[in-house]
């Protein structure tokens, strides 16, 4: 029995695509076993804007934290929703002290390392009185609990305390840009629909013709490059973390090799760089600007499809009961310096877009 070259490459790729799923699957169980960062970035962001909305319009934290404590399976999360529970006051106060007491009560007995023990203590005595806390405590809760420690170790100082108003100050920013960002995307979405429709009125007079051609090589050398890139990705980036030695230098550097390997990949094999890139989209086009612009305002017409995407993730990550999950870039983005935000800028927003389009499009 003989096998086609295109059918050869297609088995590959299924191969590649099989193992790349296996070893997402068994990053991921390692990563829910663990108190892992991604959790606690995505909390603080949402602990930021319950703080800032409680300033606003109070009962707000009381009746929207419950809808977190999906995320507080495991140690760190509790504490931090704890915190939450104990920044409750007035009518709220013997509710909120409740609701923290058995968050930290989930875990208290599954802790064996001496520090967490420590910090599980640390947050009971600071709900109850953060006032008494020694410096060196305070010190400790800071480094283990960032911005959840400002906020309850400073609840009793007065309200124009510098020690009390900065972590209010950043809750209030970050909501502030989160309303912003609304805005725009809905104005976005809006913007959109009507180049969606006036895309598809033009499409059915026959006055929107579609630019993609054939590509001016038929044979299976870009299956063939796909299956390189596919195949690097999963050697350079899925095999070394499932071993456990997957290092960031690792990671950046491989999906850089591996999208410039499959990019050239045809070239490399024999193909004029010309006939290869323009088979891709890697071409002019009719002008730079012109594309550029054409580029923006399909961006802009795909915004109600993206946004129905969202709403249904959303439904559905409401009504599945699991615990939501977030991707590492969130605590680079969270934790990271000046260098490495610019860095996952331009990988998120230059470098990865580029190769995705011409590898998954091109």
């Amino acid at each position: 029995m003989t096998f086609s070259r295109r059918t050869i490459y297609w088995i590959l790729l299924l191969t590649a695509a099989a193992g790349i799923a296996a070893g997402h699957a068994r990053l991921n169980d390692a990563v829910s076993e663990a108190d892992d960062d991604t959790t606690m970035a995505i909390l603080t962001l949402q602990a930021k804007i319950l703080a800032a909305g409680e300033a606003a319009a109070a009962g707000t934290m009381k009746q929207e934290l419950p809808k977190l404590e999906l995320s507080a399976t495991r140690p760190g999360p509790a504490r931090a929703q704890a915190v939450l529970y104990g920044l409750l006051t007035g009518d709220d106060l013997q509710f909120g002290r409740e609701k923290a007491a058995q968050l930290l009560d989930r875990h208290q007995d599954a802790l064996t390392d001496p520090e967490q023990q420590r910090l599980h203590r640390l947050v009971r005595a600071a709900i109850d009185d953060p006032a008494g806390m020694t410096a060196y405590d305070r010190e400790f809760m800071e480094t283990e609990l960032g911005w959840f420690a400002e906020m309850i170790l400073s609840r009793d100082l007065p309200t124009d305390a510098p020690e009390r108003t900065a972590p209010r100050i950043s809750a209030y920013r970050l909501l502030a840009v989160m309303v912003i960002i609304l805005v725009l995307a809905g104005l976005g979405v809006l913007l959109g629909c009507g180049l969606l429709i006036l895309a598809m009125i033009q499409k059915a007079n026959g006055r929107l013709p579609l630019r993609m051609g054939k590509p001016a090589h038929n044979g299976s050398l870009y299956l063939e490059a796909f299956t390189v890139y596919i195949w690097l990705f999963f050697l350079l980036e899925i095999m070394p973390a499932v071993l456990g030695f997957a290092l960031p230098w690792l990671s950046f550097g491989g999906l850089a090799v591996l999208s410039m390997v499959g990019l050239f990949w045809p070239v490399l094999r024999g193909l004029p760089g010309e006939t290869a890139f323009r088979d891709l989209g890697l071409y002019r086009g009719e002008g730079v600007l012109k594309e550029i612009g054409s580029g923006l305002a399909g961006y802009v017409a795909v915004l109600p499809v993206v946004a129905i995407g969202f709403a249904a993730t959303l439904v559905l990550s409401m009504y599945s009961r699991t615990e939501p999950t977030g991707h590492p870039v969130v605590v680079w983005i969270a934790h990271g310096g000046t260098g490495l935000r610019l860095a996952v800028l331009f990988l998120a927003s230059g470098f990865a877009p580029f190769f995705e389009e011409a590898m998954f499009r091109g």
